[in-house]
């Protein structure tokens, strides 16, 4: 055939179909291959399949890049890093496996509901209590490494002990 063929109905082919020099090729019965190099192939029965290997750096590199959104209905599993360059909306529960750490940035963190948190944690800066609400420590042992400084009243329900273990004595004013 020379020049263009034009086919107004269905096109099949007995065994191999190759379109402009192996841009588009079928591949057995349930397979066609896009390109040469590092082709594409789209099965009919297992998806689609990407060999080329180029790493993502930006939302406009890597092996796949996509112009508009993407919607993903089942799981994603990601090999690598996952980077995410705006505001983020996470619907259900969030976990991080094994020993991992989650890091949020430097800047403020709201959260919307209750903070739980199991295990020892760390808090290396000032931790504020907004007027009005109640800072509670469960029933154990609370240790403070250093002063104590109650600028309003002082309620305790049980024992208080007052001691120091260097110096001249306790300063208890009223």
């Amino acid at each position: 055939l020379g020049g263009t063929t034009i086919v107004s109905g269905e096109l099949a082919a007995q065994s191999g179909l190759v379109v402009s020099a192996n841009i588009l090729k079928a591949v057995g019965t349930s397979t066609s291959q896009f390109g040469q190099s590092t082709p594409v192939y789209i099965s009919n029965t297992g998806g689609v399949n990407i060999t080329k290997t180029t790493s993502s750096t930006t939302s406009t590199t890597g092996a796949l890049t996509v112009t508009g959104g993407v919607g993903i209905a089942e799981n994603a599993n990601i090999g690598g890093t996952l980077t995410v360059a705006d505001a983020t909306t996470l619907n259900d529960n969030v976990s991080v496996a094994d020993a991992k750490t989650f890091t949020v940035g430097t800047g403020a963190t709201a959260l919307g509901g209750a903070l739980t948190v199991t295990g020892v944690t760390t808090l290396n800066d000032d931790v504020s209590v907004a007027a009005g609400k109640t800072f509670t420590v469960g029933n154990g042992a609370t240790t403070l490494g250093g002063t104590l400084d109650a600028n309003s009243t002082a309620d305790i329900a049980d024992t208080l002990t007052l001691s120091k273990a260097t110096g001249d004595g306790l300063n208890v004013i009223a």
